[in-house]
């Protein structure tokens, strides 16, 4: 078991740099620049980065297509970043098959963490139930991979706000017991 599960807050960098992609080009489609990202990320651990967020955005984030994602994904897996996190953030609405592909590749680079929030398929009135539920799937799949989970809450993208009693769904679901030690489930 990766000793961050063992005990998940004790182990969780105190900070983590959101880490935007170098690009060139207009969203949604823009072109990777690899060695400029590879570069951001060495230099963000030599300045004392703890860990690093990869998939965050300043808003726009949620137009990427998950080919875009998986590349950024890989091209950061190259950093040579010691022992700072690698974190990656993933969307339910790109479903099951998509996020199932993307864990894996970052499972095999040595991600340590991966973050989800609520997918924008939800309606805006969602309840705390069905926000759970969009996540919990997700969550299932990274445990069992024995990949730590964190989830967050951005309402501009997602269109719905997690709250702490949401939060709290998705650690008590049903038939959850068999990865919930595997899940390290932050609220913030």
């Amino acid at each position: 078991m990766p000793e961050q599960l063992t005990d998940p807050i004790a182990q969780f960098p105190a900070a983590t740099v959101a880490c935007f992609d170098p690009t060139a080009g207009e969203l949604p489609r823009r072109k990777l620049d690899r060695e400029q990202t590879i570069r951001f990320l060495e230099r963000l651990t030599a300045g004392g980065a703890r860990s690093l967020l990869i998939g965050a955005s300043t808003g726009q984030g949620h137009l990427r297509t998950p080919e875009e994602l998986e590349q950024w994904f890989a091209v950061a897996a190259e950093a040579r970043v010691g022992d700072a996190w690698r974190m990656a953030l993933l969307r339910p609405e790109d479903g099951l098959d998509t996020n199932r592909h993307l864990l894996e590749g970052l499972k095999r680079a040595g991600y340590q963490c991966v973050f989800f929030r609520p997918g924008n398929n939800l309606p805006a009135d969602a309840s705390d139930e069905q926000i759970a539920a969009n996540i919990q799937p997700l969550v299932a799949l990274a445990a069992a991979m024995e990949l730590p989970v964190g989830v967050y809450s951005i309402p501009d993208v997602s269109g719905v706000r997690l709250t702490a009693a949401a939060a709290a769904q998705l650690v008590a679901a049903p038939g959850s017991a068999e990865y919930l030690s595997l899940a390290l489930t932050l609220a913030f």
